[in-house]
């Protein structure tokens, strides 16, 4: 026993566990980018329900699963130091999770009525607000202020991090503790269909709130991607017009040179200053002629002449120091550069000295148009930034000669531009907020570890592509490119957003939809949970109602069977017949013959009785109302039997739909009826005639016939004689009875004079009233009145009257009798002063064998048949005998006779 309930716990202690930390990982992946927050924490409700239903040792489970969750696999590369300080958090959420999940089941069976089926609204909501809103409030403050007080959250995150981390508690208690209690709920015969319908509903509800929150972050990255990209189209557009223009400066120049033969320095000063004033990015303009090897010196004197007496034609050594130019074939020197204060470093130059440069002004000559360099340092470059010189070939033609031949044997010189594509872009991207992206400007004709030009910022400061981790994740290139073609080189602009951009454009309508799906689902979980309960409740109540009624049933056929009694109904409107298998029984037949209908006992009836039964059974004979009748059927195999029917008519609407009845066999009963009828007639007949002879021999003693009695005899003889004649009385009483029950009280009606017949009665009984102490007066008496009436009868029944008001008058006491002629009837009236009938006994007053005080030690003595038949006396004359309570005290009993 003990080893099974070991096994059961570490069964639901390992699926605790792996439920929560299952969950726990889908949570996880549930958060919405760019943070970790989730507001889906569905680990919160398997916690709770897992403690509501097995017990607060679950909770160890909860620790244990809240610590897979939280702790990274990275750690166990760790020291053994690290990793124990690592998993200090893990375990403080953990802890916090299982003391949540236990106050939670604590305020539930404190306020929330549980145990709960959770199958009516209230105990739905009271679980709700209850194991959610209220209990899920302990966690989120206890994780996030130990999160806080270990550094790892900014006090500003604190509210943040505490209202998601509350909010998405209560949304996993919401989804899953319900779906664990449903599903704990076997102990019922719809259990599994309710746990179907809730699962399904919450899990359709829930997934559909997952796709549409997917789908709305997927939008969200593609409406980010669209929104940057047409801010990098015109910031790229922008930027290829600027270095187009600065292109064309080299062009103006050419014209200016080519249109003079005797340049001077001043000329190309003037000149070239509203160039360098208007474009920012143009370091240094300069003409640098082409110079054959014995033209040097000649050059180099000329210059001196304008007072630069050290002038020379220089180049850089390996070193990179400035050294005179070594003889070659040519040289392109610069002569003129302005301005030349920042740029005189420069001065004298030989551009040719680098071959990247000679390769470039050598293809300017050959094309007749603008060519770049690939990116150098400047040698008068003071900032950490690349240049590019743009040389533009003037030829002494003037024009560009039409071959490349003529072209090379006709070069003047080259207009020269020096550039710094930073300071171009950052000129041309000062409008747009270059805080909003990263630009990085490269060239691809050069070799790859020489293509880097120009970023406005680190490349970690922007995002590439966007790339989000998670259920809700998902990958978006961002970054736009843009082609320029700058002096006959391939130069690429590449623009992707910077981290601050995205923060910032990002919208927040996941979140929305989030909320507002997690909300639907919380309420369709209610709602169904709701449904169900409803459903399982009236399952119940039907199934409860249909054993009750199978019970019922059962004992109604038993008590039929008991009773040998059946029933029957007949629906008028469709003609079909149904009955019970006690009246089969009864019948004879083991089933319904087919023709079965309102006349089905026609081929059982007595012959004498079926006219009267027919007419019985008539539907204008029913509309009166229900009907009794007793007679004889013939069963099928050819017993005679008794029955007496109950048959009613059934109305909806006013229209008669059905005819109902009950069969039951009364053949016992009717044995038993006649030999009680022969029996008390025996006996009556038998003691009536020694009862004769021992009340004559009694009253012959009790009237003195022997002198000398001793007194104490004489009281015996008085006593024996009352009660004899009180035997009398009982014997005649049980023989009306008996001819009342078997129907043979026969009455004699003669013309009677009422008042002469009730002053009669009141004589014969004032010798009885004397005995009790009471007094008789007649008063009303009318002794002109004259009814039809069976006098004997009649004089039983207002004797019988006097008697009991004699017995039950007060000492003294005092009896009223008379009578009140009405329009239709004559009531006559006795009236007594005695205590009244208790309240409880005046239904019973006219039963067989009722009386008042039915103890041994009663007061007063007699059967309790006197009053039973003196009404079905009266009941016979079409009379009616009641009574009424007088107000002062006592009883007054009436007997109204009709005047016919």
């Amino acid at each position: 026993m003990t080893s099974a309930l070991q096994t059961k716990f570490i069964v639901r202690f390992l699926t605790v566990l792996a439920l929560y930390s299952v969950l726990g990982k889908i949570g996880v992946s549930l958060a919405i980018p760019p943070g970790y927050a989730t507001l889906v924490w569905l680990p919160s409700g398997v916690a709770l329900g897992a403690v509501l239903i097995w017990g607060w040792r679950m909770s160890f489970a909860v620790v244990l699963g809240s610590i897979i969750v939280n702790f990274s696999t990275n750690e166990f590369s760790s020291s053994f130091a690290t990793l124990l300080q690592s998993l200090t958090i893990p375990a403080i959420i953990g802890i916090g999770a299982a003391f949540q999940a236990l106050l939670g089941a604590w305020l539930l069976r404190r306020f929330g009525r549980f145990p709960s089926r959770l199958n009516d609204e209230r105990s739905v909501l009271l679980f709700l607000f209850w194991g959610g809103v209220v209990s899920c409030l302990f966690n989120p403050i206890w994780s996030t202020t130990a999160l806080l007080l270990l550094g790892g959250i900014e006090q500003s995150e604190f509210i943040v991090n505490a209202t998601t981390w509350w909010a998405g508690d209560v949304v996993g208690v919401f989804v899953a503790a319900p779906l664990v209690l449903v599903w704990s709920f076997v102990d019922t015969t719809h259990w599994l269909k309710r746990g179907l319908t809730v699962t399904s509903a919450i899990l359709a509800a829930f997934g559909i709130t997952v796709l549409v929150v997917s789908m709305s972050a997927a939008w969200e990255r593609q409406r980010l991607q669209l929104q940057f990209s047409s801010v990098a189209d015109l910031a790229g557009t922008s930027m290829s017009k600027a270095f187009k223009d600065h292109t064309e400066i080299l062009h103006y120049m050419e014209g200016f040179v080519s249109s003079s033969d005797n340049m001077t320095r001043a000329d190309f000063q003037n000149f070239s200053q509203r160039f360098l004033q208007n474009f920012s990015g143009l370091q240094a303009l300069s003409w640098n002629p082409y110079i054959y090897d014995a033209e040097r010196e000649t050059f180099e004197d000329s210059v001196r002449a304008e007072g630069f007496t050290e002038f020379t034609i220089v180049e850089r050594d390996e070193n990179g120091e400035i050294i005179p130019a070594t003889q070659r074939d040519n040289y392109v020197s610069v002569k003129f550069i302005e301005p030349f204060e920042q740029n005189k470093s420069a001065f004298g130059f030989d551009v040719g000295s680098n071959k990247a440069r000679r390769a470039a002004f050598e293809n300017a000559i050959d094309k007749g148009t603008v060519v770049a360099t690939q990116r150098i340092t400047l040698v008068q470059e003071s900032a950490k930034q690349f240049g590019v010189l743009a040389f533009m070939p003037v030829y002494n033609s003037r024009t560009a000669p039409p071959d490349i031949d003529t072209r090379r044997a006709n070069v003047r010189g080259f207009m020269v531009a020096v550039f710094r594509g930073g300071d171009i872009s950052t000129a041309a991207l000062s409008s747009f907020g270059a805080e909003q992206f990263v630009v990085q400007l490269r060239d691809t004709s050069a070799p790859k570890g020489e293509q880097f030009l120009f970023e406005n910022r680190p490349e970690t400061e922007g995002i590439r592509v966007l790339k989000e981790q998670g259920l809700f994740g998902g990958e978006e290139n961002l970054t736009t490119s843009f082609d320029i073609d700058f002096g006959g080189r391939n130069w690429v602009a590449e623009f992707f957003p910077s981290r601050e951009y995205v923060a910032t454009t990002r919208q927040q309508n996941t979140w929305l939809v989030m909320v507002a799906g997690l909300a639907i689902t919380s309420m369709v979980g209610i709602f169904v949970l709701i449904v169900s309960g409803r459903e399982e409740r009236l399952n119940a109540l039907v199934m409860d109602r249909t054993a009750n009624l199978v019970k019922s049933e059962r004992r109604l056929g038993q008590a039929q069977e008991i009773a040998s009694m059946g029933n029957w109904e007949f629906d008028i409107e469709n003609g079909t017949f149904w009955c019970s298998d006690e009246v089969l029984r009864i019948i004879g037949v083991k089933s319904v013959p087919e023709r079965f209908a309102i006349d089905f006992l026609d081929d059982f009836l007595a012959a004498d009785d079926r006219k009267r039964v027919r007419k019985q059974l008539r539907l204008e004979s029913l509309l009166t109302g229900p009907t009794n009748f007793e007679h004889q059927l013939v069963q099928a195999d050819g017993h005679v039997i008794d029955v007496i029917q109950h048959v009613e008519l059934v109305t909806e609407n006013g229209k008669p739909t059905k005819i109902a009845g009950t069969v039951q066999d009364i053949s016992e009963l009717r044995k038993l009826d006649r030999l009680k009828t022969e029996f008390v007639a025996t006996v009556s007949h038998e003691l009536r005639t020694p009862l004769t002879s021992i009340k004559g021999a009694l009253g012959l003693l009790n009237g003195g016939v022997i002198e000398g009695m001793p007194p104490k005899a004489v009281e015996l003889v008085t006593v024996a004689h009352a009660n004899v004649e009180r035997l009398g009385r009982l014997v005649d009483d049980l023989l009306d009875i008996n001819g009342i029950m078997s129907g043979n009280l026969v009455l004699k009606p003669e013309r009677v004079k009422l008042g002469e017949l009730l002053q009669h009665a009141a004589d014969l009984s004032q010798p009885y009233a004397d005995q009790q102490n009471a007094t008789i007066s007649v008063e009303k008496i009318d002794s002109e009145v004259e009814l039809d009436v069976d006098k004997n009868r009649l004089m039983q029944v207002l004797t019988n009257l006097l008697s009991n008001a004699a017995k039950f008058s007060a000492n003294p006491g005092e009896i009223r009798v008379g009578l009140e002629q009405r329009a239709a009837d004559v009531r006559v009236f006795v009236s007594d002063n005695g205590e009244g009938i208790p309240e409880d006994f005046k239904s019973k007053i006219f039963g067989r064998f009722s009386q008042a005080d039915s103890s041994e030690t009663r007061a007063q003595g007699g059967a309790g048949l006197g009053l039973f038949i003196s009404k079905e006396i009266v009941d016979a004359m079409n009379g009616n005998i009641g009574f009424d309570d007088n107000p002062r005290g006592g009883t007054t009993f009436f007997v109204d006779l009709p005047m016919g």
